[in-house]
C-alpha cells in the first residue's frame, strides 16, 4: 500500500483501496488504506460499483495469475471512462535469464525476482502487448526498469543505440486505457 499511500498524499488520489491474498499484507494495508480486502481476484467479485476507479495499479500481480486476461477484463469495469491500468510486469527476456539458460542450462526459481517460485507466468514486452491488444487495451505509455544500465552497462547501451537495453530491463511498465 506504500504506493497508494503516496499517491493520496501527493494529492492524486482520494480513495485508495487494495486486494491482496496474503492476510498479513491486508492487516498492514488495513492501517493506511482506505480500504483493503483480503481475496482472490481471480475467483471473487470486488465489493465496488462499476467505474469507480481512476487508476487500477497491477504492481507485479498478473505473473502471479493463472489467467490474468480474465482478470483484466474483469476489473475493466471498475475503470472510468477515462480511467487507466498501471501495470508492471518482470521481464523474462533479461540477460542474466538468457545468459543462464544458455550458458549454464539452468533455470532456478528464486526467493524473488525475475524467477520468484511464486510466477505462474513470464512476460516480455511483446507478449505483454499482445495481451493488452487482446483485451482491446490500449498503450498509453511504456516504461522500464533498467538498474543494470546504471552504470557498467552505459557504454553498451551507448555503442548498440540501445537496441540491447530490452536485455538489461528487468521490469515493464505499462499505461493502458481502454
Amino acid at each position: 500500500g506504500n504506493t497508494l499511500v503516496e499517491l493520496k498524499n501527493q494529492g492524486k488520489a482520494k480513495f485508495i483501496a487494495g486486494a491482496d491474498i496474503h492476510r498479513q499484507s491486508i492487516e498492514k494495508a488495513k492501517k493506511v488504506l482506505n480500504k483493503a480486502i483480503c481475496t482472490d481476484i481471480e475467483k471473487t467479485r470486488l465489493p465496488f460499483r462499476s467505474q469507480h476507479f481512476d487508476y487500477i495499479i497491477l504492481a507485479d500481480v498478473l505473473e502471479h495469475l493463472v489467467e490474468p486476461e480474465i482478470v483484466l477484463e474483469k476489473l475493466k469495469k471498475y475503470l472510468t471512462s477515462t480511467g487507466f491500468f498501471i501495470i508492471s510486469l518482470p521481464n523474462i527476456r533479461n540477460i542474466k535469464i538468457i545468459q543462464k539458460l544458455i550458458f549454464q542450462d539452468s533455470w532456478q526459481y528464486q526467493d524473488k525476482g525475475i524467477l520468484d517460485r511464486s510466477h505462474l507466468r513470464f512476460f516480455t514486452k511483446g507478449s505483454a502487448i499482445e495481451m493488452f491488444k487482446k483485451l482491446d487495451l490500449k498503450i498509453v505509455e511504456i516504461g522500464n526498469n533498467t538498474p543494470e544500465l546504471n552504470k557498467p552497462h552505459r557504454l553498451i547501451d551507448f555503442m548498440t543505440g540501445g537496441k540491447l537495453k530490452p536485455f538489461y530491463t528487468v521490469q515493464w511498465l505499462f499505461k493502458l486505457s481502454f
